[in-house]
């Protein structure tokens, strides 16, 4: 996940548009980039994955995927919003709403 998260990092700021932007909004952007898998420690626990496939019809597999579980973290922690949006948007689930 680290390599993941370092790569996006690194594709954010390699994009020109990037550095053309605001102080505000880079850091905006970057938090976006570090935290938008804040989620899959949950969604990927071993023990979380075990208890899901013994009762999959009850909880689910998963029960809530890591888009669902990182927004509800950042909202917890007063995220922007911007960050927020990304937490919950970044994946398939995103398909659902307009991606900023």
């Amino acid at each position: 996940m680290l390599t993941h998260t370092r790569l996006v990092l690194e594709a954010l700021e390699a994009a020109p548009e990037f550095w053309a932007l605001d102080v505000e909004r880079r850091a905006a952007l970057w938090l976006a980039a570090l935290l938008h898998d804040v989620g899959k420690p949950y969604e990927y626990n071993p023990e979380n994955r075990a208890r899901w496939a013994a009762n999959h019809k009850t909880t689910g597999a998963p029960n809530v995927r890591h888009p669902a579980y990182g927004t509800y973290i950042a909202i917890t922690c007063e995220l922007p919003e911007e960050v927020v949006h990304v937490c919950a948007c970044h994946s398939p689930e995103g398909r659902f709403v307009t991606r900023s």
